[in-house]
């Protein structure tokens, strides 16, 4: 009781549970469902999503123009309302543009390889690239307005929504139209929602209010802008080199087990970093520093994460078995090598606005240059050295795990606070967990 009275008084962990709960509900579902669905559809299958998610993630990464955040920066309502709109016009002309000369250029190059037809997968990507972006803009102005329970609803209608596609076209053999039908569904659904309730249209919009957009918020065209598209390109490079090198059945083991890694992200990350970025900018706005509240918050998801991590760790293989099938016992091996990486990178998740809170989007864009480089070199590396899959997993998940490491160190970094105690807690952290991997190869 005491407990539930300290979330009540507390408002952060109060909207972070009123949140969390639509996504816990529908991560049960999906949780419930994977096992059924691993045996409904072949790793290649899921290969050819994950190069399909890809490549339609780095298109997002480029449409943007970093402005989505800019939502919750307005006094007024309506003056958020005139961006979202505004960057949503934006957004669906270059979305439009982009895959109009990816269709041109289609006879010289293509950008993935798909058992369906190229043309027609990437029409339906543009559409799935549209909507993405506007889900993505409705659940930022739904989170500005304070919105808790359409944001708690909508997960559960995106699984929900999921699940009427992907089991029927599954049990029919319809392969990656299957999984792609039931994102666009799920997209659709949950914007339907977030329109109906929050109504965030501005609809007299001119040439004068775009300009003023550009200079009102040109911080995040030019810092956020190319830092985010550097980010999401570096961290969709992996799916993208794995494809070409040893084919989309490895992507699909990949893709599964990066699938399930990410779910405790989507679940609480998720959550946790909307409410955060909303009890952040509060806190600016009202002069105080973040870094201990962003301290506290990462120190403790790391602990609480800890022996999951070695669970995961030591019994990966046979956990991914049993639970999918045979067929995907690499993928439970791949999870245990990038279990580690994924707890950075929920932590990452969880104060990924950080620096946007505090007006330092251009740390943002150098921070991303030297992800995608680490990045590069450490795939390249594992490839050469080992020039097997999983090798290449191992020296990309260290890479990856420094880069996330990086990434939080600078957020302390700016707020001139905590720096110091941040890397002695990630040094024990890390001889915890290089501990457990000397005893397993001992």
């Amino acid at each position: 009781m005491n407990i539930i009275r300290s979330i009540k008084k507390n408002e952060f962990l109060k909207s972070v549970f009123s949140v969390g709960a639509g996504n816990l509900l529908a991560q049960i579902i999906n949780i419930i469902t994977i096992p059924i669905i691993s045996r409904l559809y072949t790793d290649e299958v899921y290969g050819e999503f994950g190069i399909f998610t890809s490549t339609a993630t780095i298109i997002v990464g480029i449409t943007t123009l970093g402005l989505n955040s800019s939502i919750m920066l307005p006094k007024e309502d309506s003056e958020a309302k005139k961006v979202l709109t505004m960057t949503f016009y934006i957004q669906l002309f270059l979305t439009s543009f982009i895959m109009i000369g990816c269709i041109l250029i289609m006879p010289y190059y293509r950008f993935f390889e798909v058992s369906f037809s190229y043309a027609m997968t990437l029409m339906i990507m543009g559409g799935y690239v549209i909507l993405t972006n506007l889900n993505s803009l409705l659940i930022t102005y739904t989170n500005r307005r304070g919105m808790n329970k359409v944001l708690f609803i909508n997960p559960i209608i995106g699984a929900i929504s999921k699940l009427v596609i992907t089991l029927p076209f599954g049990i029919i053999h319809m392969g990656i139209i299957g999984f792609i039908g039931a994102s666009i569904l799920s997209l659709i659904c949950t914007c339907t929602q977030m329109i109906k309730r929050t109504k965030p249209f501005w609809f007299e919009i001119n040439l004068k209010d775009i300009k003023n957009l550009f200079i009102s918020y040109k911080k995040f065209i030019l810092f956020q802008y190319p830092a985010n598209f550097i980010s999401q390109f570096a961290v969709q490079l992996p799916v993208q080199i794995f494809s070409r090198i040893f084919g989309n059945a490895q992507v699909g083991s990949y893709t599964m087990c990066v699938r399930l890694l990410q779910y405790p992200a989507i679940l609480i990350a998720a959550p946790i970093g909307t409410v955060y970025f909303r009890t952040t900018s509060r806190y600016n706005r009202n002069g105080e520093n973040i870094s201990d509240f962003t301290y506290k918050l990462i120190s403790k998801i790391m602990w609480i994460s800890l022996i999951p991590s070695i669970i995961v760790i030591v019994f990966g293989e046979r956990i991914f078995t049993f639970l999918l099938g045979n067929q995907w016992r690499e993928a439970g091996i791949l999870a245990s090598i990038l279990v580690v990486q994924y707890v950075l990178q929920f932590c990452a998740t969880c104060t990924s606005y950080c620096r946007v809170t505090i007006g330092r989007q251009n740390i943002n864009l150098y921070y991303s240059i030297i992800q995608i480089l680490i990045i590069s070199l450490f795939i390249w590396r594992g490839f050469s050295s080992s020039g097997s899959f999983v090798g290449t997993i191992i020296w990309f998940s260290i890479g990856m795990s420094i880069v996330l490491i990086v990434d939080m160190g600078l957020n302390f970094y700016c707020l001139k606070k905590n720096f110091l105690r941040y890397l002695k807690f990630i040094s024990i952290y890390f001889l915890i967990i290089g501990g457990v991997f000397a005893v397993m190869i001992l």
